[in-house]
């Protein structure tokens, strides 16, 4: 990704896809317009030092406090998912107050 804007490895920002003529974008509802350059995806992805790329959310999922702050949800998910009594977990964000966990454990 010669295009990498962000500043830091590890540094998150929506994934955008450079369009060529005549090329469909399939997978997304909403459909692109053919003039568009770039495409944004909605997907939130990191980047590595080795370049590589990690989906980590959706713009549509992103979590913001009442305070204005960015919960990064993703971070706390991962870290459950990686214990091996843990079969899934979702952090889920109710009425701008509120943030549950959600955790499924292997039995």
């Amino acid at each position: 990704m010669s295009n990498w804007k962000g500043n830091n490895s590890n540094e998150s920002g929506e994934l955008c896809i450079k369009a060529i003529k005549g090329s469909k974008f399939l997978g997304y509802e909403t459909p692109f317009e053919e003039e568009l350059e770039w495409i944004e995806t909605g997907d939130i992805v990191t980047k590595d030092e080795d370049g590589i790329i990690e989906i980590i959310t959706n713009k549509e999922d992103l979590i913001v406090d009442s305070s204005g702050q960015l919960v990064e949800h993703w971070i706390l998910e991962k870290a459950l998912c990686s214990h091996n009594e843990v079969k899934g977990a979702q952090v889920i964000y109710f009425c701008r107050f509120f943030v549950f966990l959600f955790i499924n454990i292997n039995v």
